[in-house]
């Protein structure tokens, strides 16, 4: 075998076993069906959220990583507060809903200001070092994640269709959450999150 070939062989290795294992890295998104990673991050109100934890009562959990600064991230503020809202309807199933900043460059007296003045009706999680971006193999904001009670991410990808607001047509995350706790199989999984780049060390 030639040298070029091991290397093939050995970068493709290491792919299939870290998608098998559910480890990721930058720029590589935990894959459907994998075990998300588990994390207890502080949040805007001051207290401490525990993936695993809500999971004991939730029937899934959306994991949305944002921003103070980023247009893209800025033009859902609204619209994560009407997620918020809309996952409630599910009762007496739960949606777990987790926004997660992760840029280095955002401390949290920013973003506890960010999320005063844009009235969110939900914590936002300080994720220093950006070390549970790295473990989702988050790159952008917006980008969403669903989880299911077991662990196991359901969906990856857009919020929704439309960077504007202006003309949504689909809800990919809300539906991902919908088709779920109603017993569905998540007619699309996977969509292609846009936005600005994670500020990472």
């Amino acid at each position: 075998m030639s040298n070029t070939l091991k290397i093939v062989a050995i970068l493709f290795l290491g792919s299939r076993l870290a998608l098998a294992s559910g480890r990721t890295t930058p720029g590589r998104a935990i894959g459907i069906g994998a075990e998300a990673p588990g994390f207890s991050l502080v949040g805007t109100d001051g207290k401490t959220y525990d993936l695993k934890n809500e999971l004991k009562t939730a029937d899934a959990a959306a994991v949305v990583f944002v921003a103070t600064k980023c247009p893209y991230s800025n033009a859902y503020n609204e619209r994560y507060n009407e997620f918020a809202a809309s996952i409630r309807k599910f009762a007496p199933k739960r949606v777990a809903f987790f926004a997660i900043n992760s840029n280095v460059t955002e401390p949290l007296d920013e973003i506890k200001k960010h999320a005063s003045d844009h009235k969110f009706t939900f914590a936002v999680l300080k994720d220093e070092g950006s070390k549970i971006a790295d473990s989702f193999g988050a790159e952008r904001t917006p980008e969403a994640f669903l989880i299911d009670k077991q662990g196991k991410v359901l969906y990856h990808g857009r919020v929704d269709d439309d960077s504007e607001g202006t003309a949504v047509k689909r809800k990919d995350l809300f539906l991902a959450a919908e088709e779920h706790l109603s017993g569905k199989k998540i007619s699309t999984a996977e969509t292609k999150a846009f936005g600005c780049s994670i500020k990472r060390k």
